[in-house]
């Protein structure tokens, strides 16, 4: 398994509410990760974890050009979006997907230039 101290930063578990009912609970790590895949590798972990910041400010506006596009610029509703697609996926594929964004966040450390490739082959990598 893959282990990084960035990881310990963004353990906090959050509760984000997706609807009149239900409520899901993910770490800040978790919903960066379901960012990135709700996305489908639009946004990098770090992207993604940017979007999580700022809504952990109170933050209201996503200023990329998803958000702007898919969310009309709410931060909020980029969230919910995550942290609904999050709620309907297997435990499994939360850990392949957690594996996966790990991975590509180490990578990026070593070469940033990586992010483009990686966001533009997720929709044929089958994560």
């Amino acid at each position: 398994m893959l282990s990084f101290p960035f990881l310990g930063r963004h353990m906090r578990v959050l509760r984000i509410k997706i609807d009149e009912e239900k409520v899901v609970e993910l770490t800040e790590w978790e919903l960066a990760v379901a960012i990135m895949a709700d996305s489908v590798g639009y946004a990098s972990p770090d992207h993604a974890l940017r979007h999580v910041k700022d809504y952990l400010n109170g933050e209201k506006h996503a200023y990329c050009e998803r958000g702007l596009a898919v969310f009309k610029a709410d931060l909020e509703a980029l969230i919910r979006s995550a942290a609904y697609y999050w709620h309907g996926i297997s435990p499994e594929r939360r850990e392949k997907l957690k594996k996966f964004a790990e991975a590509w966040k180490k990578l990026s450390e070593k070469d940033p230039a990586a992010n483009w490739t990686i966001s533009s082959l997720c929709p044929t990598l089958n994560i």
